[in-house]
């Protein structure tokens, strides 16, 4: 009796820690070389910014953008401005589509493997090339804004 007490505790205390998937965090932020870039993003199909003009060749001017959501709702960041907007449902996965000067490309973002994802649009490899490309990238660990 004593060890089924004690598997009944352990399953209901993981049940009762467990996170559910709408509790995450996450943070979406358009990195670097974007130049005067119109962006436009969904995410699972719901349109989180439309035309905005991206400048992020430097961190310290204004045309940066990024937005947090958290169990309050979202929070865009634009070019020093702050909007508040209702979150967005999901499942672990973000079916994100991110259209840069007219052209979409999509994203299936998975936070389980990190819940910072990080939008580049630089030249290629070998930035040798002045075709630019988006990508993503996954980050775990707090990233500090300058």
């Amino acid at each position: 009796m004593k060890t089924v007490f004690t598997i009944f505790l352990f399953f209901v205390s993981q049940i009762i820690t467990a996170q559910s998937p709408k509790s995450f965090d996450y943070t979406v932020i358009l990195g670097g070389c974007f130049n005067h870039d119109q962006v436009s993003m969904k995410v699972n199909n719901r349109m989180v910014s439309k035309n905005y003009m991206i400048d992020h060749k430097d961190t310290v001017t204004r045309g940066n953008f990024n937005f947090i959501q958290d169990q309050q709702g979202i929070r865009i960041n634009y070019n020093g401005k702050e909007e508040s907007r209702k979150a967005i449902d999901f499942d672990f996965i973000l079916d994100i589509k991110l259209t840069v000067n007219k052209k979409l490309q999509r994203f299936s973002i998975d936070l389980r493997k990190g819940n910072i994802i990080l939008f580049d649009y630089c030249n290629g490899v070998d930035m040798q090339t002045s075709i630019r490309k988006i990508t993503a990238e996954q980050l775990q660990e707090p990233f500090l804004l300058m």
